[in-house]
């Protein structure tokens, strides 16, 4: 099995397992820590040539759906990776910001913002074996998110990050994904 397979079913996994929890109390209200699923986009044509145009991508995050019309912090930490042809990186993006959400308190699906920046520890080596570029580096990110929430325990979204050119390479890129809150702080 290779490994973007094994990537596939291990989100497909955490899907279920999530689903699950979620059937618990689907209305409550609160802090919940949540986990995201997802793909991964680069907009580099290196990195799409060398790892495809589609990578998964999995995250936690602590969301507040109380209150949606206040600016609330929004701590997000995601794991994206891929390792094809002997060609590896991994990023792990940690940000804080602010989220809002837009709606009233009682509609079923609230449309939501998020904007954040942190570090993220980015690893790679890319290229033929003569030429490889490789490097381990912790360097800022930025993130920008956009969504909907379908009840106070799951939401959709898409959202940009961006990562400085290293190396020549943009690791930057979007990702949609889909988060279950799954456990009440």
């Amino acid at each position: 099995m290779n490994s973007t397979l094994k990537g596939w079913v291990v989100i497909a996994a955490l899907t279920v397992f999530s689903g699950a929890a979620l059937a618990q109390n689907p209305n409550a209200r609160g802090t919940y820590l949540g986990l995201e699923v997802g793909a991964y986009l680069p907009s580099d044509n290196s990195i799409k040539s060398a790892f495809g145009s589609t990578l998964p991508r999995i995250g936690i995050n602590f969301i507040n759906n109380q209150r949606p019309e206040m600016w609330k912090p929004m701590v997000n930490f995601s794991v994206i990776g891929a390792n094809k042809n002997g060609n590896r990186f991994l990023l792990i993006p940690v940000t804080v910001g602010l989220g809002r959400q837009f709606g009233s308190d009682n509609s079923s699906a609230r449309p939501y913002i998020r904007a954040g920046a942190g570090l993220a520890y980015v690893s790679y080596a890319i290229g033929p074996t003569g030429s490889r570029v490789s490097d381990n580096t912790i360097q800022f990110t930025g993130a920008a998110e956009g969504g909907v929430l379908l009840s106070d325990r799951v939401r959709i979204s898409a959202a940009y990050n961006y990562f400085p050119k290293q190396n020549g390479f943009d690791f930057s890129g979007w990702e949609v994904k889909v988060s279950f809150l799954f456990w009440k702080i």
